[in-house]
């Protein structure tokens, strides 16, 4: 008889993410209060400037209008307006805001390439602010800011901002209110003590980082949403979906066999949650075999 084997994951608690990754990321922003005051504290010191922001929107869809183009999901989706007297910030600039912990793929030419990634996300949202009676002029600036943990651009340096200018007088700039901002958590050159200090935390999210009084804020938001019961559940469930569906996708195939993964997966888990077969979940995320006898029990 063939010995099960258990699929062996390496699963960190709530109390161990960081903001820089996604289900924390995400847990702050839906929340309504604490998500616009670490939006606020976040563009303020990225940006250097004081802003209003208008509202926050997290894990958001958007599509290109095709429904066989490539759609995006944005990590966090802003406007922010100027403060008063502010006016290098255009009103109503739409700000989106990604989170990248992980490094892999991540250079130029790879599959998840992050520079064209940033231009597509941009091309994205200025298609769907642009309906057809809206003229051109009334197009709306965009930011997009990625906040990696590592440096993509190889200078060491906090913060990199790209606008468009013209090669032959590079002092002439475009000004066609189209920003990227990348930010390198890890980067010693260029950007304020602030900033440096904002990234250090968002990387490593502890008490040690907390250091001075805004961070202190962020820090209590960020212990508050890692505390509360119902966000353990979906952590939990978000992390048991994720490996599952990427066994099940493994054994089916490739596009096809993760979708199926997903849709199966999903089920799976519901029922279980449901019936607070909790113990049977946590069991099933480590046992391919056992996964399948619970397939087999609710005919899925």
């Amino acid at each position: 008889m063939q010995e099960t084997k258990a699929v062996k994951h390496e699963k960190r608690t709530l109390e161990e993410l960081n903001v820089i990754d996604d289900f924390l990321l995400n847990e702050i922003i839906t929340d309504r209060q604490c998500g616009k005051e670490f939006i606020h504290y976040f563009l303020k010191t990225v940006l250097g400037e004081e802003v209003v922001i208008k509202n926050v929107n997290a894990q958001m869809i958007a599509t290109p209008g095709d429904v066989d183009k490539r759609a995006i999901r944005m990590d966090v989706l802003t406007e922010a307006i100027p403060a008063k007297g502010i006016a290098s910030l255009q009103e109503d600039t739409v700000v989106d805001i990604e989170m990248q912990a992980q490094n892999k793929y991540q250079g130029a030419g790879k599959k998840y390439d992050l520079r064209k990634r940033s231009r597509l996300y941009q091309a994205v949202i200025d298609v769907n602010q642009l309906e057809t009676s809206i003229d051109f002029g009334e197009l709306g600036d965009v930011i997009i800011i990625i906040c990696a943990s590592f440096d993509l651009f190889g200078e060491n340096r906090a913060i990199y901002t790209f606008e468009h200018i013209c090669a032959e007088k590079p002092e002439l700039y475009l000004n066609d209110g189209a920003k990227r901002i990348f930010l390198n958590t890890r980067g010693q050159l260029g950007a304020t003590r602030e900033l440096k200090e904002l990234l250090r935390y968002i990387e490593k999210s502890t008490e040690e980082n907390v250091i001075n009084e805004d961070l202190q804020k962020i820090h209590k938001i960020v212990t508050s949403v890692k505390s509360a019961k119902e966000r353990r559940e979906r952590y939990m469930w978000a992390f048991e979906r994720e490996w599952m569906a990427r066994d099940e996708g493994k054994e089916e195939g490739k596009e096809e066999g993760k979708e199926l993964g997903e849709e199966r997966v999903n089920q799976l888990i519901r029922i279980l949650i449901e019936a607070s077969r909790t113990d049977d979940l946590n069991k099933a995320a480590n046992d391919r075999e056992y996964q399948k006898k619970l397939f087999q029990e609710f005919g899925i």
